[in-house]
């Protein structure tokens, strides 16, 4: 059983912050030296996402959670006043279980969350990728590492109806000229670019590398939100970004 008391504010912040993909989800609850935390991964033939957040209340019992219907959880904390919400779930495929103030809703829970199926698989190369200090991943080498504010990438996301319906992005990285470069649109087309500092970089003294993206890049360039991140890339390979305990892995078009 997984018996959890949060803040409505926050969990419903949480819950909202894994992309229109995500139509269900699965968590993990722990308390690690008192302190509860919660964990959630996804990912899509797209991407894969990892978040973790400290929890504003209280996890009474450690365990997992299966969301189904992701838009009626969210709906029902929106629809909330008190601050904290309780949630009971007896086991995988029960019924979940919230509770706010006078108002409680019981919603069915499938056997299989689909955004987490395809995460374990995920999750066996990116333990690689981490063994190898982000210098590989799969059979791709990833020749460049650096720093980027990740603020200014919310820009990129907002570009549906701006570029056109399919567009095709290319991420560039220079080491050795401290820059962070994705551009978009071809000739005769409306075009994009949105150039970030690269710090503290490693990576080839001279030129550059690069990878091309569709476009689920401008979906999900921006789930990590705002803050200090840590990229990973090279040449026609994924784009890996770490924000503390957080996790964006892009697919690249080639892969």
């Amino acid at each position: 059983m997984t018996k959890v008391n949060i803040n409505r504010k926050q969990l419903l912040g949480y819950l909202s912050d894994f992309g229109k993909n995500a139509e269900d989800l699965h968590i993990k609850f722990t308390v690690e030296d008192g302190v509860g935390w919660m964990q959630t991964t996804v990912a899509f033939i797209s991407h894969y996402l990892k978040k973790k957040q400290q929890v504003q209340g209280e996890v009474v019992d450690a365990g997992t959670l299966d969301i189904s219907e992701l838009v009626k959880v969210r709906q029902f904390l929106k629809a909330g006043k008190e601050d904290t919400v309780r949630i009971v779930q007896l086991g995988s495929a029960k019924t979940l279980n919230i509770t706010c103030g006078s108002s409680k809703v019981s919603i069915p829970t499938t056997s299989t969350i689909v955004s987490h199926s395809k995460a374990v698989l995920f999750e066996k190369l990116i333990d690689a990728a981490v063994a190898s200090k982000w210098t590989k991943f799969h059979d791709c080498d990833l020749s460049v590492s650096g720093k980027i504010t990740l603020d200014e990438l919310s820009t990129v996301s907002k570009m549906r109806g701006i570029l056109n319906s399919s567009p095709i992005f290319k991420v560039t990285a220079h080491a050795s000229e401290g820059e962070f470069l994705i551009s978009a649109g071809k000739r005769h087309e409306t075009k994009l670019f949105t150039t970030l500092e690269l710090r503290d970089t490693t990576g080839p003294a001279g030129g550059s590398v690069a990878s091309t993206f569709g476009s689920w890049l401008m979906d999900n360039i921006a789930l990590l939100g705002a803050g200090e991140a840590t990229i990973h890339m090279g040449e026609a390979t994924i784009l890996a970004i770490e924000k503390e305990d957080d996790l964006l892995v892009i697919v690249d078009q080639r892969a």
